[in-house]
């Protein structure tokens, strides 16, 4: 037992400390009085000691006699005696010492053999640099040796030599493709990718390896990868190439027919463009992207007609599809048919301004100022505001007026002139178009001039006056009742007139807020609840409400972390508020469900590589 202990012990060091440990556990055990295991302890560890100096005089003795034997040219004997050391100790020095003897012997498998141990035990042991000068040394012998160049390879990628370390992955895959191991050789070429993604010798072999393997979609793909990457390198050629060999193996290949669409398009050949793009939405006719991407070449190729039935195909399937919508809706416009093309833009506008791409937006409403000069203006003095181009808000706010003032809306004309004297108080024929308003709704007595004169005070609120507080009040009454009827961009106009009040200020904006909420503009209604929590003090009463507003609107706009924040804070000020627990307690289940279906994904993910 004592023996086998000391075998498993890997050298002097190790054997040293062992037989210290059995020293300490004797000496602990004759302070604790136990006398006879504690003798037996210091019994077991001299006989350590002395049994590693024995083995120690015989080792050198072996390897002195092996030094003779081969001092005289007996090999064979020395290897003999050299091979007796090696049954229950690993030594790389030996090894290495029995393969130069079988190398000298002019037997250069064998001394391979225990060159490689010799590097394996080096490699354990953490001599890397020993064991890459043994495995050159097996290489020299054996230069086709696919596991020497793999494992030479792996103490480089250890060492971070990358460039060594795949050129020898790829030269081991390379002699393993030409013995027919192509699993291995595709292992290796997938070990080499992982250390140079971007190299297109790998990446091209792995392809060639695929098809020999008979796996022709991956080869395809492969093949179709490397030609994108030239694509977007701007190197039109070596693409074509790659797309063409993927071609050749499977004529179905979207990614490369698609590619060589682009190919086509770009040296201007664009009926063989579309012939490829055609092609592709043959073999994948769902695909609703493909199919776009088939309707905007037959435009730029000016295949209207093309474009259209492809397109009107793909809004009877999905309706909601505002890309194409967007598309078919340009092309009535380029044939002069605003009418047809408003139809189709109107739901791609509404996605823009949720979206907050409001330049997008304002460009394709432009479009339709004469279709629906009052509808298309509103929106545009919508967006306007929301960007705060004050300029702009004036000019189309302006024209807006005239508008009203000429279909009979005078009262609608009045507020639009109205809100153009907040930001162009100096413009008198503005002044005089709101007084002659007044006067025909019954608002001025002609005598009374100077009272729609929008003052000059010296306090700084002076800019968010009109021409009085019953302005305000009516404002405020308009936007309620635009509200009622579900007519929210009129009503948010109203409302912003009305915020001029101080008095009425936070709860014009609070209107402005649930406006943007029944519309479904969360991001929109966000902003103003942060404007109103901005002018409310932790301490009014309001403050909370305003809050838990906020929190619901972030939850609406899917943004839950946010949400359960300025809940938990509501809910550290006022355990009881409203509903707040059931809220706080719906999200942490909300993101346990989550979490729950991300790891179920995580276990049903299956890999095809």
């Amino acid at each position: 037992m004592l023996l086998q202990q000391k075998r498993n012990v890997r050298n002097k060091w190790e054997i040293i400390t062992f037989s210290q440990q059995k020293w300490q556990a004797a000496h602990f055990g004759t302070e604790k009085g136990a006398v006879f295991k504690s003798l037996t302890l210091y019994r077991q560890a001299f006989k350590i000691i002395y049994s590693f100096i024995q083995e120690m005089k015989d080792k050198a003795a072996i390897i002195e006699a092996a030094r003779k034997f081969a001092a005289k040219g007996q090999i064979d004997k020395a290897i003999a005696e050299l091979e007796r050391l090696i049954t229950d100790n690993k030594d790389g020095n030996i090894c290495n010492t029995i393969g130069d003897l079988y190398l000298k012997k002019g037997a250069p498998k064998e001394a391979a053999d225990y060159f490689t141990k010799a590097a394996q035990i080096y490699r354990e042991d953490g001599f890397a640099p020993k064991a890459i000068a043994l495995y050159k040394k097996i290489l020299n012998l054996m230069p086709s040796d696919a596991e020497t160049l793999a494992a030479l390879a792996a103490l480089y990628a250890e060492k971070g030599v990358t460039v060594d370390a795949v050129e020898n992955l790829m030269r081991a895959a390379e002699i393993y493709d030409r013995n027919g191991a192509q699993e291995k050789a595709l292992g290796l070429c997938e070990s080499a990718l992982q250390l140079s993604p971007s190299d297109v010798n790998i990446r091209t072999k792995m392809s060639e390896l695929y098809l020999k393997a008979g796996f022709k979609e991956r080869a395809a793909n492969g093949y179709a990868s490397i030609a994108s990457d030239y694509l977007s390198k701007d190197e039109p050629d070596r693409a074509h190439e790659f797309y063409a060999k993927a071609l050749s193996i499977d004529s179905k290949n979207i990614s490369s027919l698609t590619g060589s669409g682009i190919l086509a398009e770009k040296s201007n050949q664009m009926d063989k463009a579309l012939k490829f793009l055609a092609q592709a939405v043959s073999f994948a006719p769902d695909d609703n992207g493909l199919l776009q991407a088939y309707a905007n070449l037959a435009v730029r190729a000016r295949k209207t007609e093309d474009a259209k039935k492809l397109l009107l195909a793909i809004i009877e399937k999905k309706p909601s599809d505002t890309g194409a919508r967007k598309l078919l809706g340009d092309i009535y416009l380029s044939e002069g048919r605003p009418d047809k093309a408003w139809r189709e833009l109107l739901p791609a506008i509404e996605e823009a301004v949720l979206a907050q791409e409001l330049d997008e937006a304002l460009k394709m409403l432009h479009n339709f100022k004469e279709l629906h000069p009052l509808p298309v203006r509103e929106r545009i003095v919508n967006i306007y505001r929301t960007k705060g181009d004050c300029e702009a808000i004036t000019r189309e706010l302006k024209s807006l007026a005239a508008l009203y003032e000429k279909e009979g809306a005078y009262k609608d004309a009045l507020h639009a002139y109205k809100e153009v004297l907040v930001s162009d108080r100096d413009n008198s024929s503005i002044r005089y178009k709101v007084e002659d308003l007044e006067k025909a709704l019954g608002l001025r007595t002609p005598h009374n001039k100077e009272e729609i004169i929008v003052e000059k005070l010296p306090d700084e609120k002076a800019d968010m006056r009109l021409a009085g507080g019953e302005d305000y009040e009516s404002h405020y009454i308009s936007g309620v009742d635009y509200k009622k009827r579900g007519l929210q961009d009129e009503a948010v106009r109203e409302f912003r007139l009305a915020s001029g009040d101080p008095e009425k200020a936070l709860l014009s904006l609070r209107m402005i807020a649930s406006c943007y909420m029944e519309k479904g503009a969360y991001s929109l209604a966000i902003a103003e609840f942060h404007k109103i929590l901005e002018k409310v003090s932790r301490d009014d009463e309001r403050h909370l409400d305003i809050k838990y507003e906020l929190a619901g609107a972030y939850m609406n706009n899917n943004d839950n972390n946010t949400a359960f924040e300025l809940y938990s804070e509501i809910q550290a000020r006022d355990p009881d508020f409203k509903d707040i627990r059931d809220k706080i307690a719906m999200l942490k289940e909300q993101t346990q469900q989550k979490a729950g279906e991300k790891e179920k994904q995580k276990r049903d993910r299956v890999s095809y590589i």
